[in-house]
């Protein structure tokens, strides 16, 4: 799930609950787990939402409700999501996300076709300069398929010496393997990730 650093608000020690939601996309799935969530008092820590090929992933994380009522609330949310023909599941925890990283960048790939084969060469990638991958979008699909990659807690001292965060570099790409932009605060990078 997509989170800034740790609010103070919600400290690591603070109970919550992450409600996930899956299932056919269609209108009305956020209003009615919220409206049901709300009967039990509970805060929002975090949302996020994703829609692939008609199908629905919403998660939600949510402070407990008062004392004695998680399990109510398990049961009802259980029970709408059924109703709605989605599937529920609810895991306890305690806080929010950990805080992300330094070095955060935005890494978008293309590709025509965007092969496996090529999106785990970036990931490698990203993995081997001290990169984590926080969130992943897809920006485009036709004439090229386009994903971005959010990324956090790289590493300069692993980067290739040509990297410069403050420059633009053009490089040219094969067909077969996409290009690799890495955008930092202060500009935008750019290289071929090819096969080792």
């Amino acid at each position: 799930m997509s989170a800034s650093q740790t609010s103070p608000t919600w400290s690591s020690d603070v109970p919550t609950l992450l409600v996930k939601i899956f299932g056919k996309d269609r209108p009305g799935i956020t209003a009615g787990l919220f409206d049901t969530l709300a009967a039990y008092s509970v805060d929002v820590v975090d949302i996020e939402q994703v829609v692939t090929r008609g199908r629905m992933v919403l998660c939600a994380l949510v402070t407990e409700p008062p004392h004695g009522l998680e399990g109510d609330l398990r049961s009802t949310v259980h029970s709408w999501a059924e109703s709605m023909k989605m599937q529920a599941e609810i895991i306890s925890g305690l806080g929010d996300n950990r805080p992300r990283g330094l070095g955060r960048s935005l890494v978008t790939v293309l590709g025509h076709p965007l092969t496996a084969q090529a999106t785990a060469s970036v990931a490698a990638r990203i993995t081997k300069v001290g990169g984590n991958i926080d969130r992943i979008f897809r920006l485009a699909k036709y004439p090229v398929t386009a994903v971005e990659f959010a990324v956090s807690g790289w590493r300069p001292d692993r980067c290739a010496p040509r990297w410069s965060p403050t420059r633009r570099h053009s490089v040219s790409t094969s067909p077969s393997w996409p290009r690799v932009c890495t955008g930092a605060p202060s500009g935008w990078s750019s290289w071929t990730s090819t096969p080792r």
